[in-house]
């Protein structure tokens, strides 16, 4: 599998102007080359090495490259930590997640990479409950964190995936669920109460229009529909004990659902969809699991047009077609940069392309 995760991520670095994300990206590493400021807000540390570093050796590839890399490798691990020595599960279930997200991570680099490493910390401790693993989960929370600060959103879902592994009773956990959908649900009016005690600085711009509108993204009520037939056909085995470990797997990945809820109040923002991806490998890897274990077509059929249906949604909603690369024919592999200061402190990047002679 190594060539799994080495092919995608040489194809994110030889990349060019794919990604709506991809000239931003390219800003930082020319400031990085000039030895200025990244970005004209706060770059998380982790993120901020590696577009300096690339900026140091004088190489975009590495940047590029970088944020791939690390992503992929975390999502091949945590298939692996959730299915063990299942190599056909590890592989539907990475190939599934590459088919889903190679193009959001062609995009959102820095949330991505993030999201692939909460994924690993999700499958540590989707199979067991002892403490170090916990701690472990916890600490891979902190270090997502370091690539984008989103992450540690994450958290509030450690006591919910706690209760999944110990509790002995379906109930407590649908009890459990049912409050963080009731919690999701009143976010307007928990954030006025919580405006009277703290500030929200930078993110209340994204926060300020919350409870005026509701509306849960199509990709992610699209991304509930696997849920609901995994749920009718776990329920069919009666039994938790039939459906062995992917009990724990399934009903951690329902919590995709209250934090949809949460997405629908600031689903203004579009950009910040984006939160909804911090399960989705979960959710992902139930539907893995469903096309290899399920005899009935129709549910397969109805599995593999959600995922091609989300795979048109994250490559338009990306900006990845049409794919080209720095040997694109139309242009030369040297790009030079200029700056032009912009109103609002940002910098506006000005790439003049050298023409084949």
């Amino acid at each position: 599998m190594a060539l799994g995760i080495l092919l995608p991520s040489v194809m994110a670095g030889i990349r060019y102007g794919v990604g709506n994300d991809f000239f931003p990206y390219l800003s930082m590493y020319n400031n990085a080359v000039m030895e200025k400021k990244l970005y004209f807000r706060p770059i998380e540390p982790a993120s901020a090495l590696l577009i300096t570093a690339s900026g140091f050796i004088r190489s975009p590839f590495l940047m590029f490259f970088g944020f791939s890399f690390i992503t992929n490798a975390c999502f091949f691990f945590a298939a692996k930590n959730i299915f063990r020595d299942d190599r056909k599960m590890i592989s539907v279930t990475y190939f599934l997640t590459l088919l889903l997200h190679f193009s959001t991570s062609l995009n959102v680099m820095r949330s991505i990479a993030a999201i692939a490493i909460l994924a690993l910390s999700f499958s540590l401790i989707v199979n067991k409950r002892n403490a170090g693993r916990i701690i472990l989960s916890i600490l891979l929370i902190f270090a997502a964190a370091l690539f984008h600060l989103s992450a540690l959103i994450a958290l509030a879902f450690v006591p919910a995936f706690c209760v999944v592994f110990c509790a002995k009773k379906t109930i407590t956990i649908i009890l459990t669920w049912s409050a963080y959908v009731l919690f999701a649900a009143l976010i307007p009016v928990l954030l006025s109460i919580a405006r009277a005690f703290v500030s929200f600085g930078n993110y209340e711009r994204y926060l300020g229009k919350i409870g005026y509108s509701f509306s849960i993204p199509l990709a992610n009520m699209l991304m509930i529909v696997p849920l609901v037939i995994a749920g009718i056909y776990y329920y069919h085995k009666r039994e938790r004990s039939n459906i062995g470990k992917m009990a724990n797997l399934f009903f951690c990945a329902i919590f995709y659902v209250p934090i949809s809820i949460a997405v629908g109040w600031i689903a203004y923002a579009e950009g910040l969809s984006r939160i909804s991806f911090i399960l989705d490998f979960l959710v992902i890897a139930v539907m893995a699991h469903l096309l290899i274990v399920s005899k009935a077509k129709i549910l397969k059929g109805a599995i593999i047009i959600v995922a091609g249906l989300m795979l048109v949604r994250n490559m338009s909603w990306s900006g990845v077609l049409p794919y080209k690369t720095v040997f694109w024919e139309d242009t030369s592999a040297i790009v030079r940069y200029y700056e032009k200061p912009e109103p609002q402190s940002a910098t506006k990047v000005i790439f003049i392309l050298e023409e084949k002679e």
